[in-house]
């Protein structure tokens, strides 16, 4: 059977399994003997055959579709639905006729609380009044009577909503009742419950039966329903259900009749259902449920209530599953609705509402302005008379969109998009649709939320769209009558104000795709009159006609449409020009060329290819630069001032007004005005004329003169400024021929009058010169020129094979460069980490002895090939190599084609009267590369000299030695290694070089990130992640000038959007990435907002809410990735991404990292806080231990001294087992910082910083953090707390009072251990790795932030109360007598380990070798276990292989019984007087509340894992668990466990290993090479990883050692005489001495080189190679010392 499932399976993974299951047959198969499988036990037989039933759900694992599956049967049944001609037969029919008509109820009342829900909800006015109780079908015929008794329904509910796919689509869903998503479902709420279907033959039937687990106290439910489909004439469908009794008999009804009979314990239901499918459009439909019946049984009024919207849930899991974006829905809807009718086609009440609106435009238009919001919107208003009528506001626009849909996107004002805006505004309490009239008329109601102080507002209104008889477009809304009612499902404390609006929407001639849009408004709020906010209330509902205008905005279409036509305007040089123009251009031409050329001095450049200079004398400032484009279209871009993007940089710079005046093709006039932002300063008003002309076919003239004009007369509030700006463009020669070149000359001069002092005018005019940086920018294809020469360079590498040949002086100089890599493995080399731009590259700094400059090396890992590198570096003159300090770059001389000289000059440019402290630097250098093998190019480069540039007094020249190697790691990687040295020269101190040279280490950062922008967004992996997470987290140079905090990071997002090409294409398909980006990156902590809406309708204001959010999961997280699984886990959007994009985890870890590496609060503020609490709890026992001490009480004194000595001695001891290996000035300093009592804080300090284990240590710091807490709850908190409430009662009993200092110190040892164990449960639980390797115990803290807090403050509580509590039980127990206490400790002690024998589960899971070692560890680990759960309620310990899952339950359920059980055994004890106390009260309390707190926790998790506190698992039963799952990775767990918790399968184990070792030598999966497993004895392949794995991955094998002994010792000489390959002088220094034999030990002690002997001597004890100690230990054999 076997063989036959590996000859017919091609699958490896079910190879293994039929491996699995004749290990286990060979395992049981000699016990049969000659008699045959007659004499296995029953345990064989019963093993035999759990693993053989075993293979057919892994099977299923393996090969399971299940998705896929689903979609392509609902692909089918959707076609079938809709090709179906099957007529129905009388009874289905008449089933769907009956459903229609008891689904007609008018009584329906919406459910309250379900307003602002996506589906809408409604029950039956009266329903769940019946005083019947339900009945079980107990009958053994369930026939005719029963279907003819009365249906008593005890609840009716409806739910309505519109979902986004075809009609068809969702009856499939419906129909296809178990399918593995459905069935999923039901098992993951219903458990096992039942759950069939039964199709009806040649029908459209179907059987449904389904159990519902009801909760406690309440029968389960059973339903066996009959459901008929049916397609309607209008296209959509019906689906009708009644109890399965209805159904005319067949085999499938009598099939279900013995299903439920057989259920018997259930309650039967009896329900009836109506689907109503209507299509709305291709891909949307809207559904109507009704489902009414009797649920049987007893249950309360109030719960039926409830039950209804259960019932009906499937409407709201159904909308979530096809939910798609809202604006493309609404969109479909758009195209799919009728035109709408014309005016002479309306109804009477609809003519009247149109009458009604009208009178708005018969009144005239508004003349008041209102600030608007928008500068493309222009807002107005009418103000009544004081005392009669309302306010009249008005808002105009342009549209990029035809009319139709401009109208009706004002008609959908309950559509999808809106309706998602309206949910997420706190100012809207209710909008929804009330009735619906016709597809063009509908009734709106909406509520929206004012002050505190003021009532809400609601307005219900009636809304059309019609047509004019001249084409245009209105949309009308007019208030419903003050008698018209909306039912709500809640009485809403509102004010019925009334609307009237007019919307009137007209095309463009000459532009199909825009139409200009007017709205007019008039608003009564009713009420009290709110005279101070109508202004703004007026601005807000005007505000969506910027909102319309923002959906269907195309400014960049349209501006590229109108610099084309202007563009081409320009090259056509068919103008004529008058006089007064000629002289204008000449004019302006002639002041500037009056300045003298020396008057100008440089100015600081925001790029090195834009040269600023400006003349203070003459105010007048210039700048130049070249343009990658012909010259009309530049023209055409500065000629451009009324542009979209123009006029919005314009605004969003102070400006307030902006228009033009044109006069003719080659002259217009321009007005706008600026606000100066500055107190007691006035907006500048700037008048200007400006004329274009050719002077040569190659050379263009822009002039701008200040003017004066009728049209725009001077006025009061305003400072007319002057302005002169003379623009020349000049055609250049073209680069290559394919791109054009224009050099730019801007100069202008201003005068913005008034008074404002010279400088800031100055000032204020520099910054206008960005101008021509902003435009170069615009026209930069720089990548594109680089590309290609990178291109050009990369043939040339590969070229000739790539194997360039190097002289004499070529040779050494590589030879020299190649050398400098070993100077950092030097051992006299101090070498120093130096703090990366990211975490995908390292840096550091190597220091040399009489050297007083150091050198550098930094190290990444690139997307890219190692030829495009090379070509990166070895063009010099790149554009992306050129920086904002570079002021030359060129080469002076190409000897060959792997051998150049070139010339750089840095520097910074001065503006006026600055002082230029360090002069410019420049250097000289000479850069060869080779092939250093297949994989690896080198590039060196050192300092030289050239006739061509000599040193000079204007510059300081600087030498940097410079040596890349480039290696390939895979195709498309490589390893780029950058050593380098800084003598920048001069006077300037070697720190400072020092400190440049770490500056100018971040050369591998750039090549990589240059590559990394260059990858599309489908190339895209978990690496690509990480790298785009670092770089947003580096801050760039740009935003040194921005002196607004806030600014800088948008500003770094928007240049990476902009120069990424996958982010660029992310920033294109989600226009909120990039702000989504931003707020993660700002990491502001503020309380995080809830956002449950999926990727496709994710909006700005969502992204805004999601991004701040993860700063508070950052604060409340240990790690990273734990703070990252918090915050995807909250938002389903974000679930959406991390599905769909691989790399988005990885990125999103790297950010947070780097955010928690930075922060000051979050993770740092709760390990802190921990820290502190022990702290204080130490610092606290002291106290107390000087206080008995000067209170007579020294034996108390000493007690408590003995405590804290003890807590600090184990600790202690744990530094000496973590620091044994390091120095003795390491462990030293650490033993300090023990006796300091500040281990917890410096650990702490170390966990937040994310620092990694140290070289010579055992554990990592957050495990060693564990281990300190644990040793202070187990020797110092939890004694010390339970003996000092025994001297508490004690001195109460005696009546000598008790000191509040007592208390304090007890409550902080109480509050301190809780806080620990929360801790370390919360932790462990969280960490994102754990949840996926054992998902079935880790993740019961839920995901959301609220409820995290509260389970974590539950633990709080729990340990601190169970700890008083136990402290107090054992101290009333003391006082009654030792042997109380001594009995209690011993026995409950002894039962566990009774219990853990009686179970086989006492072997503790840490693999330790040596049995007796593993023994005294096994009961150690066991009492410790035991007192904290006891002590504490440390919930990470119900693991099975802890204390287990229902032993904890016990234990806790115990803890709070011992409190009672000590109050009666101290009922017979004179306690006297005890100060009044009454201990009675004080336990109970505790009691009560932990009995609180403890049902909260439970309650507050996730309900899937409250199983686990009652778990029956053992240790054994969790590690075979993990064996025994699907893939070798799992598999491979077992081997971090003792042996003995897995002897049972031992021999399978070594069967997996000897079926894939071989496989695995060769595919080298990556869990084999991080963990490798020692593999089973007699396998000759498993020793070559045996001799080449570290010392520390030795304990994988230790549970083996005595048999991988055996084989050593047996097979050694044979290895000696054959010489394997594998068989070499480093897996000889891997075996220990007792597994050499001892001749072979002496021939290894005397032969060989002395470095050979030396390094077996220092790796096996002996040190300095001494040959007496290898002779010692070869006499004997003997086992060496590790």
């Amino acid at each position: 059977m076997f063989a036959r499932i590996v000859a017919d399976s091609e699958a490896g993974g079910v190879k293994r399994l039929a491996s699995l299951g004749a290990a286990r047959l060979r395992q049981v198969a000699p016990k049969a003997g000659a008699a045959g499988p007659t004499d296995w036990t029953t345990k064989d037989v019963r093993l035999l055959l759990e693993d053989l039933l075993s293979l057919v759900p892994r099977l299923f694992q393996l090969h399971a579709r299940c998705d896929e599956v689903d979609r392509l049967v609902q692909r089918e049944l959707a076609g079938k639905f809709l090709a179906c001609s099957t007529a129905l037969t009388k009874s289905e029919d008449g089933l769907v006729v009956k459903s229609r008509f008891q689904a007609n109820h008018k009584d329906l009342k919406r459910l309250a609380g379900t307003v602002r829900d996506p589906v809408s909800y409604f029950q039956r006015n009266g329903a769940a009044q019946s005083k019947s109780k339900g009945e079980r079908l107990v009958r053994k015929d369930p026939g005719a009577e029963a279907s003819k008794k009365e249906l008593v329904d005890k609840f009716w509910g409806k739910a309505e909503t519109e979902m986004d796919v075809s009609a068809e689509d969702v009856l499939a869903y419906i129909w296809n009742f178990m399918s593995y998503g459905r069935c999923a479902e039901h098992r993951s709420s219903n458990g096992n419950a039942l759950r069939v279907a039964l199709d009806v033959p040649e029908s459209h039937s179907k059987l449904m039966v389904v159990g519902k687990k009801m909760m406690y106290g309440v029968d389960d439910r059973v339903t066996a329903a009959w459901w008929v489909w049916r397609r309607e004439p209008d296209g959509g469908y019906t689906l009708a259900g009644a109890p399965h009794t209805d159904c005319p008999p067949n085999e499938q009804t009598r099939e279900v009749d013995k299903i439920v009979l057989a259920n018997g314990k259930a309650v039967y239901t009896r329900i009836r259902g109506l689907y109503r499918f209507v299509r709305l459009g291709p891909n949307v439909c809207r559904v109507t449920v009704v489902i009414h019946g009797d649920v049987g049984g007893s249950i309360p009024k109030i719960a039926m209530r409830g039950y209804t919207k259960v019932a009906l849930s499937i409407m709201a899991k159904l909308k979530l599953k096809f939910e798609r974006s809202a604006v493309k829905v609404d969109e479909e809807l758009r195209t799919y609705l009728p035109p709408p009718p014309l005016r002479a086609d309306l109804t009477a009440s609809q003519e009247q509402v149109v009458a009604s609106c009208y009178t708005l435009k018969e009144d005239g238009a508004p003349q008041d302005p209102l600030k608007s919001p928008c500068p493309e919107v222009t807002m107005s208003a009418r103000w009544p008379p004081e005392g009669s009528g309302n306010i009249v506001a008005q808002a105009e626009c342009v549209a990029d969109t035809d009319p139709m849909n401009a109208a009706q996107w004002f008609f959908g004002y309950c559509g999808r998009e809106r309706m998602q805006e309206s949910m997420e505004k706190a100012s809207e309490l209710a909008r929804l649709v009330v009735e619906r009239n016709s597809d063009h008329d509908f009734v709106a109601a909406t509520v929206r939320r004012f002050s505190p102080f003021v009532r809400d507002r609601e307005f219900v209104v009636r809304v059309l769209v019609l047509r004019e008889d001249h084409g245009g477009l209105v949309v009308c809304f007019d208030s419903m009558p003050a008698a018209y009612k909306v039912d709500y499902g809640e009485k809403m404390r509102s004010v019925r104000g009334t609307t009237r609006v007019l919307v009137l929407v007209n095309g463009i001639a000459g532009e199909q795709n825009q139409c200009t849009v007017k709205l007019m408004q008039t608003v009564s709020l009713g009420g009290l009159a709110l005279i101070d906010r109508i202004p703004t209330i007026a601005v807000k509902s005007l505000s969506a006609v910027a909102s319309m205008r923002l959906r269907f905005r195309r400014d960049e279409e349209v501006d590229k449409a109108d610099l084309d036509e202007l563009a081409a305007l320009i090259s056509s040089k068919a103008e004529n020009y008058c006089r007064e123009e000629h002289e204008l251009v000449k004019r302006v031409r002639d002041r500037f060329a009056s300045i003298p050329a020396a008057s100008f001095e440089k100015l600081a450049s925001p790029h090195s290819a834009v040269n600023m200079s400006g003349s203070r004398e003459y105010h007048t400032f210039r700048a130049t630069a070249i343009l990658d484009e012909r010259v009309a279209l530049c023209a055409a871009f500065e000629l451009s001032k009324m542009s979209r993007a123009a006029v919005s940089s314009h605004y969003a710079k102070g400006g307030t007004e902006r228009s033009l005046v044109k006069e003719n093709n080659h002259n217009f006039m321009l007005h706008q005005v600026r606000d100066v932002r500055a107190a007691g300063f006035s907006p500048r008003e700037f008048v200007s004329r400006c004329v274009w002309e050719w002077e040569t076919d190659r050379v263009l003239w822009v002039a701008h003169e200040s003017c004066d004009s009728d049209s725009c007369p001077l006025r009061s509030d305003y400072v007319r400024g002057k302005i002169k700006t003379l623009v020349k463009f000049e055609a250049l020669e073209s680069l290559d021929g394919e791109i054009p070149q224009t050099r730019i000359s801007f100069t202008q001069s201003p005068d913005l009058g008034g008074l404002i002092p010279g400088k800031l005018m100055d000032s204020a005019s520099i910054r206008q010169l960005a101008y021509v940086h902003r435009m170069r920018e615009h026209f930069d294809r720089s990548l594109d020129i680089d590309l290609k020469n990178q291109s050009r360079l990369v043939l040339l590498f590969k070229g000739t094979n790539g194997w360039p040949v190097l002289d004499k002086d070529e040779q050494g100089l590589l030879k020299a460069g190649m050398n400098r890599f070993g100077l950092f493995e030097r051992k006299e080399v101090a070498v120093k980490k130096v703090a990366a731009e990211s975490a995908s590259v390292t840096k550091s700094t190597a220091k040399t002895l009489g050297q007083a400059l150091d050198w550098g090396k930094c190290e990444a890992l690139v997307p890219a090939s190692k030829e495009e590198v090379l070509a990166f570096m070895w063009d010099v003159c790149a554009r992306r190599r050129w920086d904002n300090v570079d002021l030359i770059r060129e080469v002076l001389e190409e000897k060959n084609d792997h051998n150049c000289v070139w010339y750089v000059r840095k520097g910074k440019a001065g503006g006026f009267n600055r002082a230029r402290k360090w002069k410019d630097r420049d250097g000289v250098n000479r850069a060869i590369w080779s092939r250093l093998d297949s994989k690896t190019l080198a590039f060196v480069s050192v300092s030289t000299e050239h006739a061509k540039r000599p040193e000079t007094d204007g510059a300081v020249r600087s030498h940097a030695p410079v040596s890349t190697m480039i290696r390939e790691v895979r195709p498309g990687v490589c390893r780029v290694t950058h050593v380098a040295q800084l003598d920048l020269g001069g006077n300037m101190p070697s720190w400072a070089q020092n400190l440049h040279l770490k500056k100018n280490l971040a050369l591998a950062y750039r090549i990589q990130q240059h590559f990394q922008a260059l990858r599309p967004l489908a190339t895209w992996q978990k690496d690509d992640g990480e790298r785009v997470g670092g770089a947003l987290l580096v801050r760039k140079k740009s935003e040194d000038a921005v002196k607004k905090r806030s600014a800088r990071v948008p500003l770094r997002l928007r240049e990476l959007f902009k120069s990424n090409a996958g982010l660029q294409e992310l920033g294109e398909r989600y226009e909120w990435f990039e702000l989504l980006l931003g707020k993660v990156v700002a990491n502001k902590l503020r309380p995080a907002g809830d956002s449950k809406v999926k990727l496709s309708n994710m909006t700005v204001k969502q992204a805004n809410v999601i991004g701040r959010a993860l700063a508070s999961s950052i604060a409340s997280n240990l790690t990273a990735p734990a703070a990252v699984d918090e915050w995807i886990l909250r938002y389903p959007a974000m679930k959406e991404m991390e599905r769909e994009y691989v790399w988005f985890r990885p990125m999103m870890d790297t950010i947070a990292q780097r955010l928690l590496e930075s922060v000051a609060w979050g993770l740092k503020l709760r390990l802190y806080m921990g820290a502190i609490l022990s702290t204080m709890d130490l610092l606290s026992d002291l106290y107390m231990i000087y206080l008995y001490a000067n209170t007579n009480k020294v034996g108390e004194a000493q007690i408590l001294a003995c405590m804290a000595g003890l807590c600090l001695g184990v600790q202690l001891a744990i530094v000496w087992v973590q620091m044994r290996k390091g120095p003795t000035r390491v462990m030293l300093k650490e033993a300090l910082i023990v006796l300091s009592g500040m281990a917890p804080g410096v650990y702490a300090k170390r966990v937040a910083e994310n620092e990694d284990r140290e070289e010579h240590a055992v554990m990592e710091p957050d495990l060693m953090l564990t281990c300190i807490r644990t040793i202070e709850m187990a020797f110092e908190s939890i004694p010390g707390c339970i003996y000092q409430s025994f001297v508490v009662l004690r001195d109460l009993r005696n009546g000598a009072g008790y000191k509040k200092s007592v208390l304090v110190s007890i409550a902080l040892s109480a509050l301190s251990t809780g806080f620990s164990a929360a801790t370390i449960s919360f932790d462990y639980d969280v960490n994102p790795q754990r949840r996926r390797e054992e998902p079935s115990f880790y993740g019961y803290v839920p995901d959301e932030a609220g409820r995290r807090t509260l389970v974590f403050g539950c633990m709080i509580l729990n340990g601190a109360l169970l700890l008083a509590s136990k402290s107090l039980c054992i101290a009333l127990l003391a006082i009654a007598g030792r042997e109380y206490v001594v009995g209690y400790l011993l026995g409950d002690m002894g039962l566990y380990f009774v219990y853990k024998l009686l179970r086989r589960d006492l072997w503790h899971w840490i693999p330790l070798a040596d049995t007796s070692l593993s023994a005294i560890f096994t009961v150690l680990e066991r009492i410790v276990v035991k007192i904290l759960v006891d002590f504490t309620g440390l919930v990470q310990l119900r693991a099975p292989g802890e204390l287990g899952g229902i032993y904890f339950a016990g234990s806790q359920m115990a803890a709070l019984a011992v409190p009672y059980v000590t109050t009666r055994i101290m009922g017979g004890v004179d306690m006297g007087d005890m100060g009044g106390v009454d201990l009675g009260t004080v336990v109970g309390s505790i009691s009560a509340a932990s009995v609180l707190s403890v049902s909260v926790f439970l309650l507050s998790i996730k309900r899937g894992y409250v199983s686990t506190f009652f778990s029956t698992r053992t240790g054994r039963d969790f590690v075979t668990s993990k064996f025994l799952r699907e893939g070798d990775e799992s598999k491979s767990a077992v081997f971090k466990y003792n042996v003995r918790c897995w002897l049972e399968i031992r021999e399978d184990v070594q069967a997996w290993c000897s079926g894939g070792w071989d496989e695995w030598e060769i595919e080298k999966p990556e869990w084999f090479s991080k963990n490798p497993i020692r593999g089973p004895v007699g396998e000759p392949t498993s020793l070559r990883m045996f001799g080449g794995c570290s010392r520390k991955n030795r304990r994988m094998w230790l549970s083996i050692r005595g048999d991988v002994r055996a084989w050593t010792l047996e097979n050694w000489e044979r290895w000696e005489d054959e010489q394997p390959e594998w068989f070499n002088d480093n897996f000889q220094m891997s075996v220990d001495g007792d597994m050499i034999p001892p001749e072979s030990l002496r021939r290894m002690a005397g032969g060989g080189s002395a470095r050979r002997r030396s390094s077996l001597g220092n790796y096996w004890g002996g040190g300095g190679g001494g040959r007496e100690w290898f002779q010692s230990k070869a006499a004997g054999g003997a086992r060496s010392n590790r």
